[in-house]
C-alpha cells in the first residue's frame, strides 16, 4: 500500500467502547436538567424568578380561555351576504365566506303547508340551493331565515336576511351554532 493513502481497517466504523460514557447513573447531558419537570418546557418567556410585568394569566393558551369565558353570553355574528330586491319581486346578492363565493336569488313561491319555505333559493347557474322562511323576532323585527345547502358544503348554512337601514337592502348574518356544554 501506498503511504498517503487512509487505511480504512486502521478507523473502525463505530466508535469504540471508551468514546462514549458508561451507562448507568452518573452524570446527565447538559441540557436534560434544563428541561421542566413534566418533560416539556414551559410555556412561559422572559427570564425564570423575574416578576411579571402585567398580573393575569400567564400562557397564550389560559388568555384565551379566560376571554372565551368573559364572552360566554356574546353571539358570534358575521355578515356573509349583501342582498336588494329587484323588480321582479325576488331578492338578489351575493354569499360570501372562506369557502363560499356565489350569486343567490331568492325567489317567492306559495305555500303549500304551514312549515313549507316562503322562498327557493339559487345560485346564479339557477341550481337550487336553499330555501327561506318569513319570521318575526322576539323584538317584533320581521327577517328571512335561510338555510342555504349544496354537496360542495361542509354543513348547511343556516343565516338570517334582515332588513337594512336602507330601503330595499338587506344583509345576510350568519350566526354560530350554540354548542352543548
Amino acid at each position: 500500500m501506498t503511504a498517503g493513502r487512509l487505511r480504512l481497517d486502521r478507523h473502525p466504523a463505530t466508535a469504540g467502547s471508551g468514546y462514549f460514557p458508561p451507562a448507568g447513573p452518573g452524570p446527565a447531558f447538559a441540557s436534560r436538567g434544563k428541561i421542566a419537570a413534566s418533560g416539556r418546557p414551559t410555556l412561559r418567556c422572559g427570564l425564570s424568578g423575574a416578576v411579571s410585568i402585567a398580573p393575569g394569566p400567564y400562557t397564550a393558551i389560559e388568555a384565551a380561555v379566560g376571554a372565551a369565558r368573559a364572552n360566554r353570553k356574546e353571539q358570534i355574528m358575521a355578515v356573509i351576504g349583501e342582498f336588494a330586491t329587484n323588480g321582479n319581486n325576488s331578492i338578489v346578492g351575493n354569499v360570501r365566506t372562506l369557502t363560499v363565493s356565489m350569486r343567490a336569488r331568492l325567489n317567492p313561491i306559495d305555500r303549500v303547508s304551514r312549515d313549507a319555505p316562503d322562498f327557493r333559493i339559487t345560485a346564479g347557474n339557477g341550481v337550487e340551493v336553499g330555501a327561506g322562511w318569513n319570521k318575526v323576532s322576539n323584538d317584533g323585527e320581521p327577517f328571512i331565515s335561510v338555510k342555504l345547502d349544496d354537496p360542495s358544503f361542509n354543513a348547511p348554512i343556516t343565516a338570517a336576511l334582515w332588513p337594512s337601514e336602507k330601503e330595499g337592502e338587506f344583509a345576510l348574518i350568519w350566526n354560530r351554532p350554540k354548542r352543548e356544554a
